[in-house]
């Protein structure tokens, strides 16, 4: 009652009153208290934890588990047959990158995307063009072509065989050219 503005005539009674009225409203809430406790305040923090909760609803936490599980949804949904449409239309039937706009998509889903494709164009909701036919061909070739591992490995192993190799020979012309500049010298 000290600092209630019909009580005391100071000028700053009523300043005072509404901080203790805070202080109040802020010791009564758990939630404030606690915000108060590790923030200082609760007046700019409120909003910003509402916000942070607002987006983190709308975009969770995206970890290595949650983009495994969204794999398992996106793969043969609408939303692939709708990002395949969508990237037929922005290049025109090119399908030369298709592997690379597809999220998840891998070497051996061209055959499936092709199917897909096929089927859109019997359902006509895209037109097949002469750009599709030319470079879907490419596309399955280079598949069809893809190296192995073991094919790699075999590569792999034969050029560390040259370098080797010619480190050798390096190393022979080293020992020669010191013999010739031994011999220059003395």
């Amino acid at each position: 009652m000290t600092f209630h503005p019909d009580k005391n005539k100071d000028e700053n009674a009523a300043e005072k009153f509404k901080e203790i009225g805070k202080a109040y409203n802020i010791l009564m809430d758990d939630e404030k208290r606690s915000m108060y406790d590790e923030f200082g305040t609760t007046d700019d923090f409120i909003d910003i934890k509402n916000t942070y909760d607002f987006f983190r609803d709308l975009y969770p936490t995206v970890d290595f588990d949650s983009i495994e599980e969204y794999e398992k949804k996106y793969v043969g949904s609408n939303e692939e047959l709708d990002d395949l449409i969508e990237f037929y239309n922005k290049f025109s039937g090119n399908m030369t990158c298709l592997l690379e706009h597809i999220p998840f998509s891998k070497n051996n889903d061209v055959e499936r995307f092709s199917k897909c494709y096929e089927e859109l164009f019997t359902s006509n909701k895209i037109v097949k063009n002469k750009k599709y036919e030319t470079t879907i061909k490419k596309v399955r070739k280079l598949v069809e072509n893809e190296v192995n591992e073991d094919e790699f490995n075999d590569l792999k192993a034969k050029i560390l065989e040259n370098k080797k190799k010619r480190m050798k020979d390096l190393d022979r012309m080293e020992k020669e050219y010191k013999k010739w500049l031994v011999l220059i010298i003395f």
